[in-house]
Parts: structure tokens; C-alpha cells; sequence
């Protein structure tokens, strides 16, 4: 099957959150250097983008500074597993809309309920990280989203940190990635 250079897909419906879901998987493409979808991804992005309002445009572009790719996680790839669907979209929503979630998290046998405000999603193949501020224990936190076990958006919001400023603080640990 051949597809005619000009064809194009017609009207296409999408909403908002599948709008801002393929930009981040544009994002998440460049930024892991993906040479199969890097020669049209730009257009691409920027056709999605023009999808938004003139005022949500430029939140809608900082959310692609917010993914982050690490070095790939071989001490986790044993443990890993599919985070709980239940938790996604509040993390999703709280990433989205600069909204501090209230989670539980398992770490070493041990549940503790905390309140995070999740700055940047972080990649470290094949684990997903949420890069937080923890309110619980009031500095920066490396959450594994596996590891949620429940999450619930509240009412309050955050200005995003620094990336660069977060990871400083995170120091061996980030490095042990």
C-alpha cells in the first residue's frame, strides 16, 4: 500500500488532555535523540501547539522542560512494574496543572502518606521518576511512580524549581542512577 504525499488525516478530534498527552511523547522523543521521529517532530509540535489558545501556549511548551531523561536504571529493572492505573491520572493532573498531590507511597515496607508537588517526570529506562517537592519531609524527593499506591490532587498550587537546582540537592542519588 502506498500513502499519496498529500494526503493529510482530515479532521481529527482530539481533546485537550490527548492534545497535551502526544506533546509530551513528542517531548519525551527528543529528548531521548530518537532518530525515527526527529525529522517532522518540530512540525508536528508545533501544529499541536497552535491547537491552544494563545495564553495556554506557552504552559503547554514548559511542560515539555519538565520530562527529564536519566540514565537507564539496571538496580531497578528487577523490581519495576506497571505503576497502578488508578494513580495515573491524578498524577497527571497534578503534573499538568502545578498541583500538589497527596500520595501514598511504599518504600522499603513501609506506607507513608505525603504531600508532593510534582516538578518534572523523570525517565530512567525503564522506571518512571517524580521529581517532588516533599512536603512530609521538606526537601526534594526522587519518588518512584511504581511505588504509589494511591494519589488524590488537593487545592493547592506550586511555581516550578529549577531543575538543575533539584537535582544538585538529590546529589549520590540521582548519580547512583
Amino acid at each position: 500500500m502506498r500513502v499519496p504525499p498529500r494526503t493529510g488525516l482530515g479532521r481529527v478530534q482530539l481533546d485537550a488532555r490527548e492534545v497535551i498527552d502526544l506533546l509530551l511523547a513528542l517531548a519525551l522523543a527528543e529528548q531521548l535523540g530518537s532518530p525515527l521521529m526527529l525529522s517532522t517532530v518540530k512540525g508536528l509540535r508545533q501544529k499541536l501547539s497552535a491547537s491552544f489558545p494563545p495564553e495556554e501556549r506557552s504552559r503547554v511548551s514548559g511542560l515539555r522542560r519538565r520530562i527529564l531523561v536519566g540514565p537507564s536504571t539496571r538496580n531497578v529493572t528487577a523490581t519495576w512494574k506497571a505503576p497502578r492505573a488508578a494513580v495515573l491520572r491524578p498524577i497527571q493532573e497534578s503534573f499538568f496543572e502545578q498541583r500538589a498531590l497527596e500520595l501514598t507511597y511504599r518504600a522499603n515496607d513501609v506506607s507513608t502518606v505525603r504531600v508532593v508537588e510534582p516538578h518534572y517526570l523523570l525517565l530512567s529506562w525503564p522506571a518512571w521518576f517524580l521529581l517532588v517537592w516533599d512536603h512530609l519531609r521538606g526537601a526534594v524527593r526522587m519518588l518512584r511512580v511504581d511505588r504509589i499506591e494511591s494519589a488524590r490532587i488537593t487545592e493547592s498550587t506550586f511555581r516550578v524549581r529549577s531543575s538543575e537546582s533539584m537535582l544538585a540537592t538529590l546529589g549520590d542519588v540521582f548519580a547512583a542512577l
